[in-house]
Formats: structure tokens, sequence, C-alpha cells
């Protein structure tokens, strides 16, 4: 190859190929070329544009030392595409007015960044080695919690549901020859009992629930029937603090896959706290309505409202709620966390809405139809 090929082969591979900087600087720090490669890591084309807006702001400093004499292996750092500081060592040479600069990559910090990236991935799949066994021993410790809760609420269940049988016969029998603070002693007794036996209920439904063990049996059910059944049998509980419990369904609803039991316990403990959280006196509403392939179940109350930043706990097991019940009712905490897993069974959502002094709406959906592949 003839001398005058072999320098246009070089410029060439300079310009189009080589991971090299190549730049021409006139002697007012204007570039009048700048290679393939030094546009394209930089994401700019600095044809026309200054040699000082080249580097990183702490570099610029050095941008006369490169015009005014020949420079070799000059550390600096290069505004990258993505932002970040690049270090290159820079070389440069007179050539008559103009001034030729040279940059290639700092290996030894590529290297010691390679080597760092090792050391850490090496100890990332270190630590995920050690949170995959915690994460194993904690399932194992969350079955044995488990089994422990079920254990023992079966076991406390029987005795108690004894002793509010011989708390209900001594009120039943003998409540006349009992004094006034005897009776009022035993009605104490029957609300503790009874407050206990929701709450061992209530562990029973969480074991099942987390254990992923509860079994819902759907049925086609007339949902006006099962509606207008679930609403009269609370009426009857709320009538004690004077609180109406009003159905409106604005349409005749459709026959729907449920399960039940299990919803009957959704609108029980919906209803339930909406007459625990109303004044007496007041008017609670169950609406009920289709749209599309779901349905859509409210319970709206009028009663304290509940402060907006505390609707993200409701659904929580055991969240310490600011709101007091009206009559100094009892609650276990789990029973809303229970109701929200219930209907996340039936492949359905749950959500509240309120605010305060204004009462409360909590809305559940089910579809038409369960799909047997969920």
């Amino acid at each position: 190859m003839i001398l005058e090929d072999y320098k246009n082969f070089l410029f060439g591979y300079l310009k189009e190929k080589a991971n090299i900087i190549l730049l021409e600087v006139d002697e007012d720090g204007k570039i009048v070329y700048a290679n393939k490669f030094a546009c394209d890591i930089t994401g700019k084309d600095f044809n026309g544009a200054q040699l000082k807006d080249f580097f990183s702001e702490s570099n610029v400093s050095f941008k006369k030392l490169l015009l005014d004499q020949n420079v070799e292996m000059l550390r600096l750092n290069v505004n990258m595409a993505d932002n970040l500081p690049q270090t290159f060592y820079f070389s440069s040479f007179k050539n008559g007015k103009q001034t030729v600069v040279v940059a290639e990559l700092n290996f030894d910090e590529i290297e010691g960044l390679r080597k760092n990236l090792i050391y850490l991935n090496n100890d990332l799949n270190n630590i995920t080695r050690e949170l995959q066994k915690k994460n194993v021993q904690l399932a194992q410790l969350d079955k044995l919690k488990n089994q422990f809760l079920g254990i023992a609420a079966h076991d406390l269940r029987n005795p108690l549901g004894n002793i509010m049988m011989c708390n209900e016969y001594l009120v039943d029998m003998e409540g006349e020859m009992l004094s006034k603070e005897a009776n009022e002693l035993l009605s104490m007794s029957g609300i503790s009992i009874q407050y206990m036996l929701n709450l061992i209920e209530n562990l029973l439904d969480v074991v099942k629930i987390e254990s992923g063990k509860i079994d819902l049996q759907y049925e086609e059910t007339d949902l006006d029937k099962f509606l207008a059944t679930v609403v009269h049998f609370n009426a009857i509980l709320a009538s004690k603090k004077e609180i109406q419990i009003k159905l409106k369904v604005s349409q005749s609803m459709p026959s729907i896959d449920l399960d039940k039991d299990r919803i009957t316990q959704v609108l029980n403990n919906l209803i339930t706290n909406a007459v625990k959280f109303s004044s007496r006196g007041t008017e609670i509403i169950v609406n009920a309505v289709q749209k599309d392939d779901e349905v859509y179940i409210s319970v709206q109350d009028h009663g304290q409202g509940i402060p907006e930043k505390e609707i993200s706990m409701l659904f929580k097991p055991f969240s310490n709620l600011s709101v007091r019940s009206t009559a100094g009712e009892k609650s276990t905490g789990l029973g809303l966390s229970i109701v929200k897993s219930i209907v996340m069974h039936h492949q359905g959502r749950i959500w509240a809405e309120s605010k305060q002094g204004q009462g409360s709406i909590f809305t559940f959906s089910l579809p038409l139809k369960q799909n047997s592949e969920s």
C-alpha cells in the first residue's frame, strides 16, 4: 500500500470506526471537526460547537492548556449522552493555526468499575440467597402460627360456648331471683363472652384465608330475595338503636353465582359496622345495581364518617382508627380484612368512601358468573 493510501485509510478509520475521540479545533476554541465516535458518545453533533462545551464543568479550565501547547495524557471528564461524566486520556498537538485533539478511554477506571460491579454482584447474589432462606423460614413460621391459632381457637370456642349457655340460663331461669347488681354483672359477662366468641370465629376465618383453605360453595342465587332476607334480619337488630335499614334496588336484580353464607357474612359485617358507628334514630341504606357483567352492592350510613387519612387502613387487620362506636359496641379489628378476602375470593372488589360528619359508603362488586379458571 503506498503512503498516501495508507494515510487515507488511517484517517478514514479514525473518522468513522475507531473508538477514539478526534477533534480539530481553531484558535478561538471552535470545533471545526468532530469524528463519529465523539458525536455518538455525547449524543450531540459538536461540529461548530465550542470546545469548552465538550467537557464537564470542572474540566473547562483545561481547554486553554489543550489549545496552547502540545499535551500528552491529560485526564479530563467528558459529558456523555446519559449525562454522566466519563474520564478520557487527552492528547493534543498544534497543526498550524488549528489544534488536533485525540482522546481514549481511561481503561484503568473502567477496569476498576468492572471489578467493583463483580464484587457488588457477588454480594447481591449472597444477599439474595440469604433472603430466600429467610423467606422459607418465615413461610414455615407462618404455617406454624396458623396451626397454633387454629388449635387455640378451636380449643377455646367450646368452653366459651358452654360458659355462654350457663350465663344465658342464669339470666333466663334465675334472673328474677337475682339482685339488680347480679343481673348487670351477668349482662356484662354475656357481652364479654360474645365478644370473645366473635374474636375466635374471626381468628378461625383469618387462619383459613391465610392458609388458602377457604372453601367457597357457589350456588345460583336470587339476589332480590337474598338481599331482602339479609336486610330484614339486620333491621331487627338495628331496631334496638332505633335505626332503620332500607333496601333500595332500582331494577330487578339477576341471579348470581355466590357462596350465600360468606356473602351473608360480608353484608352482616358491613351493616353491623354501619349500625355500630351511627347515631340513634338515623337511617342505613343498602343499595344494589347491575352494571354490565357485575353487580355493585353498597351500604350507606349517615354516621360520623372516617378521616380521609384513615380510609386506606380500613381493610387491614387490627387497624387502630380514631372513630369510636356510638353506644360502646366492641370490635375485634378483623372484620373488614375478612370481608375483603371473601370478596376477592369471589373475584370482586371492595372500597370505601367517607367524609367526616357525613357518613360512609362501603361498596363491593361481584361478577354475575364465576370464572372457574380463576
